[in-house]
């Protein structure tokens, strides 16, 4: 569709190219020869965590009890606290930050 003026003949205009600017289908060469590698950083409190970590002589999972737990479930004799299973709920709700 060509745009007229308001005499009625086309306008036509031509906007010069601005200096540096490729053809934007012209492949793009990379000329770096040298490799880039990634590094990574690990800040004290991580490290701190790691060295506790190690440091435990306990094992993470009491497995006798979650056995006992299972079996408990499974023979239909596990009796859920309520009041516990709340209280623990509270506890851990207060140790999150506030959101609002």
């Amino acid at each position: 569709m060509a745009i007229e003026s308001i005499s009625g003949k086309p306008v036509t205009t031509s906007i010069p190219a601005k200096a540096g600017v490729k053809d934007a289908a012209e492949p793009k060469q990379r000329t770096e020869t040298s490799a880039v590698t990634d590094t990574v950083e690990i800040t004290a409190t991580a490290q701190d965590i790691k060295t506790a970590a190690t440091g435990v002589s306990a094992p993470l999972v009491n497995e006798d009890r979650v056995a006992a737990i299972k079996a408990a479930i499974q023979a239909g004799s596990y009796q859920v606290n309520a009041e516990r299973v709340a209280e623990k709920m509270l506890q851990f709700d207060q140790q999150l930050p506030d959101s609002t």
